[in-house]
């Protein structure tokens, strides 16, 4: 049986910043993103299609 010396835990150098470390951890795929702006900009052009262009002439008008 070998003896190794207690090594203790990593501490992040000067060369890690912590944006490098969140970035890597809370990232988003540029792609998931586009797809969401997309499916997010669909669903406002429908809601306003049909449910907010039939009053439009209700509401201003005299």
């Amino acid at each position: 049986m070998s003896f190794r010396p207690f090594t203790p835990p990593r501490i992040l150098s000067t060369s890690d910043s912590w944006t490098n470390v969140l970035e890597s951890r809370l990232g988003i795929d540029l792609r998931a993103l586009a797809a969401f702006r997309i499916g997010l900009g669909l669903v406002l052009l429908i809601d306003l299609l049909t449910l907010r262009l039939p009053g439009l002439r209700t509401f201003y008008t005299d």
